[in-house]
């Protein structure tokens, strides 16, 4: 009789991480697929779809099928999770696995029916959903009840989910129109504002990775290519530390202030019980430097977090398919429903 191959996607706009119980695996793939604008052919997902994309025609367009915490192009997405099935995972050519997928904890029904559904397309035999607070939450050892009540801000490219979560059951959950976009868009319209200088994208995001910090110690730089609009030439600059604090930190403020209002909304045992637990930190946003020692000095609460917050929800659904049906802690949650397609 053959095993049940177990996969966990935490999917994500940017990135996507899979973790493979069979192996005790992780992979990481860009949340990215190559479409035809004419015809709407997919013709790459994934790492494939990034490394062939600039050998493709200029008919080909990168899209992200999963933004925002919900689908964007529903085909895309159930390409993305094929791709990232088959990629993470041989058996699952042969055998159709069951997927656990973390989900922002302010998915609709409808958003979760339509992913449920690209799902069992790309591939699944049985499909879970396991709240993203709740994983994350799992990951720093908050599994039981009698812990308390934990605040969770779940921080990607595309929104932000704030939750409450006691013994694994979302208590709150709430979307904050906050993320890493909102950050890189900063440090574009301060260049642009102070020296005529205009980034994409995708530079604003290396900026932000390399030298990005709410207190800089020095004077780091890091040499970018732009538009110089007042030559209109492409050109070089010296973007430095304190140009990156000077751009995101009045949009960090503001992002501070919405999770002091949420807290500000919960009741008072929940609220004591963060205060006692603490914040955890989780996402690729949540790497900016200096946006612990931000939050714990704006709200005076403790936050907890790791190196690597990226990888702090698919670390939490590892810990999850482990550990399930071995404690009662470890059941189908509230709104962890299994789909029997």
């Amino acid at each position: 009789m053959s095993v049940i191959e177990k996969i966990a996607i935490d999917l994500g706009t940017r990135s996507s991480f899979c973790y493979v119980n069979s192996q005790d695996k992780f992979v990481k793939e860009p949340s990215i697929v190559v479409v035809s604008k004419s015809t709407g052919y997919i013709a790459a997902a994934g790492n494939k779809a990034k490394k062939s994309y600039d050998k493709l025609s200029k008919e080909y367009i990168q899209i992200e099928p999963f933004k925002n915490g919900s689908i964007s192009d529903y085909d895309a997405t159930e390409k993305l999770l094929n791709t990232l099935i088959k990629n993470s995972s041989e058996r699952s050519k042969f055998i159709r696995p069951d997927l656990f997928l973390c989900v922002p904890g302010i998915l609709s029904d409808v958003e979760e029916k339509a992913l449920f559904e690209a799902a069992k397309q790309a591939g699944a035999r049985k499909v879970y959903f396991i709240p993203q607070s709740v994983a994350v939450a799992l990951a720093m050892g908050f599994d039981d009840p009698s812990y308390g009540a934990v605040m969770t801000v779940c921080m990607g490219a595309g929104i932000s989910d704030v939750s409450t979560v006691m013994g694994m059951r979302t208590i709150t959950a709430k979307a904050i129109d906050f993320a890493g976009t909102d950050i890189d868009n900063a440090i574009i319209r301060n260049l642009h504002a102070k020296y005529g200088f205009l980034a994409d994208n995708e530079t604003a995001e290396v900026i932000k990775k390399d030298i990005g910090s709410l207190y800089p110690s020095g004077n780091e730089q890091i040499q970018v290519v732009g538009l110089d609009q007042k030559t209109d030439t492409t050109s070089r600059m010296n973007v430095t530390s304190r140009d990156v604090a000077e751009a995101v930190s009045p949009v960090v403020n503001g992002f501070v202030e919405m999770i002091k209002k949420h807290l500000c909304d919960s009741p008072p045992d929940v609220v004591a019980d963060i205060y006692k637990n603490g914040i955890i930190l989780a996402g690729g946003t949540a790497m900016l430097k200096g946006l612990s020692e931000f939050i714990e000095k704006t709200l005076e609460v403790k936050v907890l977090g790791t190196t690597e917050p990226e990888r702090l929800a698919i670390e939490g659904m590892r810990k999850y398919i482990g550990n399930r049906g071995n404690s009662k802690n470890y059941g189908i949650l509230n709104r962890l429903k299994k789909k029997v397609g």
